[in-house]
């Protein structure tokens, strides 16, 4: 691959050949791989897709965190990739989850944003779907969780939606100014 088409590579590209595949080694292993996928990061016209994925290899390499990406991250949050590699609300936390946390405040707005959103969450595997369709979480309910997490506000996890949407309403006062 030359660090020319990375952006172009990174289009088709998911999480999982990356991380999970070993990928991740191999594009970092291409001649300017580093500066090529800093120069994608720094592109606010392309997918947020491609920029998440660009920065967590940045991260695999060893760059620090760039909290200016918060927003990106929110985007990609409720559809882009499997809900596995975000974490699983009031149970665990997964690579891209920790990056979003690691962000601290700064993600605080655009979390607040997702506090809304009610589609279902989506996992693969054999326990995940299981439990998630027990528990039927939706994005706001992994958004509260970052939010609680950040804060160090104790989540209130639930078996019935109803009682975390009052979690997710007292969250919002707290949010307030």
């Amino acid at each position: 691959m030359e660090d020319s088409k990375i952006l172009d590579w990174l289009a088709g590209a998911t999480f999982e050949k990356l991380f999970l595949q070993g990928q991740a080694t191999q594009a970092l292993s291409q001649p300017n791989a580093e500066a090529e996928l800093t120069r994608i990061v720094a592109l606010s016209d392309i997918e947020p897709k491609s920029r998440v994925l660009a920065h967590e290899l940045l991260i695999q390499a060893g760059h620090p965190v760039n909290p200016e990406l918060a927003e990106v991250y929110c985007q990609t949050l409720p559809a882009t990739f499997s809900h596995n590699w975000w974490g699983m609300p009031g149970n665990y936390i997964e690579r891209l989850g920790q990056t979003v946390i690691s962000f601290g405040k700064v993600a605080l707005p655009c979390l607040s944003h997702l506090l809304d959103d009610k589609r279902p969450l989506g996992y693969f595997g054999s326990e995940e779907p299981t439990f998630n369709q027990m528990m039927q979480y939706r994005v706001c309910d992994l958004a509260a969780y970052f939010i609680a997490v950040i804060t160090n506000i104790s989540y209130q996890d639930s078996d019935n939606p109803r009682v975390r949407d009052e979690f997710v309403q007292e969250l919002r006062g707290k949010l307030s100014p």
